[in-house]
């Protein structure tokens, strides 16, 4: 579903998607090719040139199980020639600081410029929370079937973004007074 969420944002805006990657990873991922003219090269000026950056990201997601080291150095050795390398382990709750910090060091020797990020699904969710305006209602609504996926499947709590109150008639003017009526 997250991968399925990424390419319908793709769909309908690369540089959406450029944003909310560059959100979830904390690194600059840029999507799209880049139009200059007359741009000096080694030993010519071309009359135009038509640029791509490589870059790869790979995922891999825990829902229940733990995480597996040795599984994340294997899929690091996977990267080959591309300018960025990011590997995302997607979990429920975020890993121990130490541990992170542990992987990333064991990816990086193994594999120098593979960059280690672990996010959580409510990390996905509170980075496509802002991506689209209220008129984009197809998008919108989208964000919104994921975020309801999210909480459903237990992939976050989001009970601790919620207030209940109890509406009782002998608490209005104490309830106008703190603002919560």
């Amino acid at each position: 579903n997250t991968l399925q969420l990424l390419a319908r944002i793709y769909d309908y805006s690369a540089s959406q998607a450029s944003k909310f990657l560059t959100e979830i990873t904390g690194e600059s991922i840029e999507i799209g090719i880049e139009i200059n003219q007359q741009g000096r090269a080694k030993e010519s000026v071309p009359d135009g040139a038509v640029i791509q950056r490589s870059f790869k990201i790979l995922i891999e997601a825990k829902v229940d199980a733990g995480v597996d080291v040795d599984q994340l150095v294997k899929h690091a050795r996977s990267f080959s020639n591309e300018a960025q390398k990011i590997l995302i382990l997607l979990t429920k709750e975020t890993i121990e600081k130490e541990k992170e910090e542990s992987i990333s060091q064991q990816i990086s020797k193994m594999n120098p410029g593979v960059v280690f990020k672990n996010v959580t699904y409510e990390g996905i969710c509170k980075a496509i929370a802002g991506l689209f305006k209220d008129y984009e209602y197809e998008m919108s609504s989208l964000v919104d079937d994921y975020v309801h996926y999210c909480n459903d499947t237990n992939l976050f709590d989001q009970s601790k973004y919620l207030l209940r109150i109890v509406p009782c008639g002998e608490s209005v003017e104490i309830n106008k007074r703190y603002g919560i009526y």
